[in-house]
């Protein structure tokens, strides 16, 4: 072999070797550059579907919560309704008992009377 040729061919691997490793290396920092990116896009995306579920159960409890109050208030009102009927009944209860007593001594004094006047006709 001519040494030419041999140092030739070395050259020739050599310099294959270095077109090989300078396309590597650029297609690896092309790749990384792309993964970068891609990286940084799911964060933002991520980040973004965070705050849309934040604001969506925000809402919800919000939601409830009014749900509650409203539940509150119509089960006060309702309760108060209540109240009132059975003041309006104690009321009526007490009416009821007061005229009972009065009948009740009005019959006694009745029959008291009619007592005295039966004795008086038996003599």
């Amino acid at each position: 072999m001519d040494p030419n040729t041999l140092l030739l061919g070395v050259l020739g691997v050599a310099l294959g070797f270095l077109a090989v490793w300078i396309c590597a290396v650029r297609y690896r920092a092309k790749a990384k550059s792309e993964a970068d990116g891609i990286i940084e896009l799911a964060r933002k995306e991520a980040s973004v579907d965070r705050r849309q579920q934040l604001a969506e159960a925000e809402l919800e409890i919000k939601k409830q919560r009014q749900d509650l109050e409203q539940e509150t208030l119509r089960l006060k009102a309702e309760l108060s309704d209540r109240q009132k009927a059975l003041e309006d009944l104690e009321v009526s209860t007490r009416q009821t008992s007061s005229e009972i007593e009065e009948r009740k001594d009005k019959l006694s004094k009745q029959e008291a009377a009619l007592e005295e006047l039966e004795t008086s006709l038996q003599q």
